[in-house]
Order: C-alpha cells, then sequence, then structure tokens
C-alpha cells in the first residue's frame, strides 16, 4: 500500500470518529459545558477537538452571545443569550 492510501485511510478513519452531536449541560452561574455523543460504532475515548468548538465560538463572537472561558464551556450575561445560544447551537 501507498503512503496515498495510508493517509486516506487514515484521514476517513479520524473523519468517521466525529461526534454526531453535542450535547449542553447547564452549570451555575448561567454556563453552559458541552459534552458529546459519539457516533455509532461507538467510540468511547473520542472527545471534542478544537475544530468542532471554533464554530461555536466565532458564532458566539459575532453575536455578542456568551463568551468561551474554558475548552468546552460558555458563560453567558442574561437567559434570553442561553435561550439563543441553544436555538442555535442544539441538535
Amino acid at each position: 500500500m501507498g503512503k496515498t492510501k495510508v493517509s486516506d485511510l487514515l484521514r476517513n478513519y479520524y473523519a468517521s470518529m466525529k461526534p454526531t452531536k453535542i450535547i449542553w449541560y447547564e452549570l451555575p452561574g448561567r454556563k453552559l459545558k458541552a459534552t458529546w455523543e459519539v457516533g455509532p460504532r461507538g467510540w468511547e475515548n473520542y472527545g471534542l477537538k478544537e475544530s468542532d468548538i471554533d464554530p461555536i465560538q466565532q458564532w458566539c463572537t459575532q453575536n455578542r452571545c456568551g463568551k468561551r472561558i474554558s475548552f468546552d464551556t460558555f458563560i453567558f450575561k442574561e437567559d434570553k443569550q442561553i435561550t439563543m445560544f441553544l436555538l442555535r447551537w442544539s441538535s
């Protein structure tokens, strides 16, 4: 097998491990924390990557709706911001 085929196989393998759904849990102090539901193959050790969270952070910045305070946690000033966020980012 050539390098290209191996690279393609690895790329497809890792692409298939993306979370199928991000689940948001409310924390005290108007905070939401992201967790995930894994794909049909059930890789329990897989987690969220920066590339999963970056679009959410960009949306928050553009819409002035919440602020990222850690890798997977966002904080909000008002309850209506949480509602707006969940309407956009809940699956």
